[in-house]
């Protein structure tokens, strides 16, 4: 709103950034309004007023908006800009400064059309919530909106819809989002995403009731899926270590998924491309049976019931030869570990192609 801004004709995108500002302040005078009032009530109007810090996410929404409202040709400026143009309340007043903006609106808004530009939005929303989701306040921002919860159905809805395609870029995002909020969330998105939400439990419905075929496409899928699997039960462990008996029993969890989860490596393995080499799966199968068998042992060790050495669903005989044969040194000996406290199974394949 200087005088020079006003001044310079060669720039013709003043009024989108003008747009932007004003509704970001109106918003904000929005939110001092209600809390002096909200104040006043609770007779507390004597105590100083605090301005709270916007979330990450909403922060970065605001930096990308800017960005793309200055750029007409930009896929999402239609999207972006309507959002801003469809606030009516308080003369346009940017009221989602500390929630997640425009999240919702842009994942769900067209999920039922099947055009490329509701997948570029909602690509674009799950990509601005992974890079603005930095720690706890973000992640309580982003599970007001249910997000967690719409993420996990999303990825079920596409592997329903005739398996997973490896050259759609939606699926990986998911699970990365996901992974991003569980890591980053700290103490709430471990409770919340682990005990809550049952995030494990959901990602062995996957494993165990999915034909390998349409749920891992690629060595790549493996690995995303894998990455955050190996995640989920490392905060689990985290949380454990902390508050025993918090997160329920994830014990049960990696013993039933142990066999199903080597079967979908080796099955992965076996129509590996050439995208992600296939020694990274394997760096991450073992790493993640390292850990599940961590869990194991650290839930029996409190008192948890003993772990039947065989069972239908274990390891199979041949692909846990294979995960010796494949490792070496240090990596062998861990291997050796996580075999010993995993169940093991005489089958050589559950079939599941």
């Amino acid at each position: 709103h200087m005088q020079e801004a006003h001044k310079l004709k060669t720039w013709r995108e003043r009024p989108q950034i003008a747009m932007i500002l004003d509704s970001v302040q109106r918003g904000l005078v929005v939110r001092r309004a209600i809390s002096i009032a909200r104040r006043k009530e609770q007779g507390t109007d004597d105590q100083p007023l605090l301005v709270s810090m916007l979330p990450a996410a909403s922060a970065i929404f605001l930096g990308w908006a800017s960005m793309i409202v200055s750029r007409p040709s930009d896929d999402m400026f239609p999207s972006v800009n309507r959002t801003f143009l469809r606030l009516g309340d308080y003369h346009g007043a940017y009221k989602d400064c500390f929630a997640l903006p425009a999240f919702i609106s842009l994942f769900c808004g067209s999920f039922s059309e099947d055009n490329s530009q509701a997948r570029k939005e909602r690509l674009w929303a799950l990509q601005f919530l992974k890079d603005g989701t930095r720690d706890a306040y973000c992640y309580q921002v982003a599970a007001r909106r249910h997000v967690p919860e719409l993420i996990m159905s999303s990825f079920d809805s596409l592997v329903s819809r005739g398996g997973l395609n490896k050259a759609d870029a939606e699926p990986y995002i998911l699970l990365e989002a996901l992974e991003v909020l569980l890591l980053n969330g700290g103490r709430v998105s471990r409770h919340h995403l682990i005990s809550r939400l049952g995030i494990i439990s959901w990602m062995r419905g996957l494993v165990v009731a999915r034909l390998h075929s349409s749920l891992f496409p690629s060595v790549k899928m493996f690995c995303t899926f894998i990455g955050l699997l190996e995640s989920a039960f490392r905060c689990a462990a985290q949380q454990e270590r902390e508050e025993p008996g918090s997160i329920g029993d994830v014990r049960t969890e990696a013993l039933d998924m142990a066999g199903p989860l080597v079967s979908a490596y080796m099955f992965s393995v076996d129509r590996a491309d050439t995208h992600v080499p296939s020694g990274d799966a394997l760096q991450k199968m073992l790493d993640t049976l390292d850990i599940m068998s961590s869990v194991a042992l650290m839930q029996l060790n409190d008192g948890g019931a003993l772990v039947d050495s065989f069972r239908e669903d274990g390891v199979s005989m041949v692909a846990a030869l294979e995960l010796l044969k494949s490792s070496s040194g240090n990596v062998y000996i861990k291997v050796v570990q996580a075999l010993s406290t995993l169940p093991l199974s005489a089958a050589s394949s559950d079939g599941k192609e």
